[in-house]
């Protein structure tokens, strides 16, 4: 098994940390991978007769957003252990693809859409039940939700995005530069800090252009073999040995790169290194995304049906709000999981610890006055066993494996695999728990990080098959985004002794009183 310290390290010399490229240079570079892919898919749909196929369940009858509670008195907070809904002005987000919407209508539209008006999080859709539109209740002036659609895979759209910053195929390695860049830059007109990138800096070149290409290649022979004959493999009892290796590894790498950004005081990012830090990123990235963004959009991005009526969406064009209360949703770890049986791109709990806390502490010195919402993981392995109940559903991740590679291995191979997800799922959380105890310990009057565990305890399996998209069967239906938003706000109105740790099917939104706040307790 893997211990509380997730292994020990046994490699040496190492002098790097394989960093992801952004999710921009990704699918612009396997661009003809997913025209393929998109071919595929519609040849597959038209002779399966999806419709037919794919059973309809009890959570597809959505219930219309209906929330007929009182005004709330005029409040103004000084503590953000003093807030109330109608306090918050600003409601932003990072994450990944559930929480960009994608695939939360189906096959009701085209299925690489991103839904980002009806996220659960962040949209704000007219008759979205979410958390905006409930914000709206009581702060009516809300500012930063995401209005329409657009579609995946590119860099972020403003006018439908807004404070969305969540990239659908995100893990938590993503969050920074790519995500915190855009979120940062709505409240700066000019890239904040002010320091200028160091001459002759180590850390520019963090990985080789090499080793990158060698990782990938050999990333591509690990994906083939894990889909092929699970159940005779010889290699079964190597898995766990495999992510230990991993897990020294990666650990041990990223120790060497967090020395260099981490002033070691209160384990918390020392401002100035954080600082020069980010210019150097965001300088070293902002030319290559302006490129790639303007080549995606002219090649591939369909116009979006929603206008750009607020033009305000530009660089630095929020710095007014920068003094006003701000809501951050968080959910981010399920592609971590679902990349997590190969070597090279698995993220220890440690390293998904640092890499979070440093995205959160760009925001509580470059974005100020948030309450944070840090969103638990629930066990994606019930996604795997309710689907099997489909065969379309069994098919398409059969064909289309690569949504989650780690989750869709068959035979025993793959209960392993499954059931080790499900533990390091746990082992997020705990870090999740931890981030969120740190900075109940430091105590800042302007900044709070709280864990809303309404997921935690959700199991998948229990449901029927409207929990998820009726397009790929993985990712959460329009009715389950429903029951997400409002799990997260009843968490966000519960003291922490009676908050829920599993949503139903019969909750209905909490009605704020007098006396309610956002606890952070």
């Amino acid at each position: 098994g893997i211990n509380a310290e997730y292994g020990s390290s046994v490699c040496g010399g190492l002098k790097r940390i394989p960093l992801k490229t952004n999710n921009m240079d990704k699918h612009i570079a396997t661009s003809n991978y997913r025209n393929i892919f998109l071919l595929l898919v519609v040849l597959f749909s038209v002779f399966s007769n999806v419709q037919s196929i794919l059973e309809k369940g009890s959570l597809r009858a959505n219930y219309p957003f209906d929330v007929d509670c009182p005004a709330l008195p005029p409040h103004k907070a000084n503590s953000v252990h003093e807030l109330k809904p109608n306090d918050i002005k600003v409601v932003m987000a990072i994450g990944d693809s559930v929480t960009a919407g994608f695939g939360v209508l189906g096959w009701d539209v085209f299925p690489f859409e991103e839904q980002r008006g009806k996220s659960f999080s962040m949209g704000g859709d007219s008759g979205a039940l979410s958390i905006p539109n409930l914000l709206r209740v009581f702060s009516p002036n809300l500012n930063g939700f995401s209005k329409g659609e657009r579609l995946y895979g590119f860099s972020h759209v403003q006018w439908v995005d807004r404070l969305n910053a969540a990239e659908s195929g995100a893990d938590v390695t993503d969050l920074f530069p790519s995500e915190l860049e855009y979120l940062i830059d709505q409240f700066n007109p000019k890239p904040n800090p002010p320091f200028p990138p160091e001459k002759n800096n180590e850390r520019e070149d963090i990985i080789s252009e090499s080793e990158d290409k060698q990782r990938s290649r050999s990333r591509s022979r690990s994906k083939s073999s894990l889909h092929q004959k699970g159940d005779d493999d010889e290699d079964d009892d190597v898995i766990d040995a495999d992510l230990l290796e991993a897990v020294s590894e990666r650990r041990q790498k990223w120790e060497l790169y967090k020395d260099q950004v981490w002033d070691g005081k209160d384990d918390v990012v020392s401002r100035d290194v954080m600082e020069r830090e980010t210019s150097k990123k965001m300088s070293k990235r902002r030319t290559s995304k302006r490129k790639n963004r303007a080549a995606g959009q002219r090649h591939h991005q369909r116009p979006s049906k929603v206008k750009p009526v607020n033009l305000s969406y530009q660089t630095g064009g929020l710095s007014h709000l920068k003094d006003e209360w701000k809501l951050l949703n968080v959910f981010i770890g399920a592609n971590d999981l679902c990349d997590m049986c190969f070597n090279e791109s698995f993220v220890p709990p440690q390293e998904y610890h640092d890499r979070l806390k440093y995205s959160l502490e760009l925001v509580r010195t470059n974005v100020t006055k948030t309450f944070v919402n840090l969103v638990l993981l629930f066990n994606i392995s019930g996604i795997y066993h309710l689907s099997s109940q489909s065969k379309y559903c069994h098919s398409f991740h059969r064909l289309f494996y690569f949504e989650c590679d780690c989750l869709f291995v068959a035979g025993e191979k793959g209960d392993k695999i499954r059931q080790t997800m499900d533990n390091f799922a746990v082992y997020y959380n705990q870090q999740l728990y931890k981030i969120a105890d740190e900075y109940k310990k430091l105590n800042y009057s302007d900044f709070a990080v709280v864990v809303q565990p309404f997921a935690e305890f959700v199991n998948v399996s229990s449901y029927d098959l409207s929990f998820f998209s009726d397009f790929d069967c993985f990712h959460p239906s329009l009715s389950t985004h429903q029951h997400f938003a409002v799990g997260l706000w009843n968490n966000m109105l519960t003291p922490w002794d009676l908050k829920k740790h599993n949503m139903s099917v019969t909750d209905t939104p909490i009605c704020p009183g007098p006396d309610t706040f956002l606890y952070t307790n």
